[in-house]
């Protein structure tokens, strides 16, 4: 075949085009549901957690220090997940650039806020991946065709219930723990202190008040 037709025939081929495949998804991301660790909490319990965090912020605050173990900003993002983006049935799953818009804070101001809620024990943070469709022209046929491919999508996360002490300083099972020895002994105080004891309720209801008697 002449050079000339040659390069006439080549000319006809469509030119490759990239592959979307979406971005490169992070490690330890899996393939899991909206609900994966959904946490149903009611409006008093809402406002327990925040109670919680806000005191475990002043707690770990040292003399001279801005912030605490969660900061300012995770107070303010924490607040944002509670009353904006938990839903009734405990599903939780804003994506950053919601987290930005709700609370007015950077890229990066959001991460670690994530990372010190985690960090803590307040929040738990799941990594997902999903598949999905995309259409796009074939670079060897030049029509059109549908691939599937693996694309990150916004983390899942759960919240603490305040009415399980325990929970807080639970890690996943999969998961080393990351609350140190020292903040566990401080959380496990301050849920103490945040949740009634029934039994000393029935006591004070029980006991009998005595009549103060005047001494003249």
């Amino acid at each position: 075949m002449p050079a000339t037709q040659l390069g006439a025939a080549l000319a006809l081929v469509p030119a490759p085009v990239a592959r979307p495949t979406g971005r490169r998804y992070r490690a330890r991301s899996i393939f899991a549901a909206d609900d994966c660790i959904a946490t149903p909490l009611d409006r008093n319990e809402r406002a327990r957690l925040m109670a919680l965090a806000e005191a475990i912020e002043a707690r770990t605050r040292q003399r001279g220090r801005q912030n605490g173990s969660i900061s300012r900003i995770g107070v303010q993002l924490l607040r944002a997940m509670l009353f904006k983006f938990l839903g009734r049935d405990g599903r939780l799953f804003p994506s950053y650039d919601a987290l930005m818009r709700a609370t007015g804070l950077t890229r990066k101001s959001v991460a670690n806020a994530i990372a010190r809620l985690e960090r803590v024990g307040i929040v738990r943070v799941v990594r997902r991946i999903v598949r999905r469709h995309i259409t796009r022209r074939s670079p060897i046929t030049g029509e059109r065709e549908v691939i599937v491919t693996t694309c990150q999508t916004s983390n899942a996360y759960g919240l603490t219930n305040p009415t399980g002490g325990a929970a807080l300083c639970a890690p996943p099972a999969t998961l080393r723990s990351r609350v140190p020895a020292r903040k566990q002994g401080i959380l496990l105080d301050l849920l103490r202190a945040l949740e009634p004891s029934h039994r000393d309720t029935r006591e004070r209801q029980n006991r009998k008040i005595p009549q103060a008697s005047s001494g003249r």
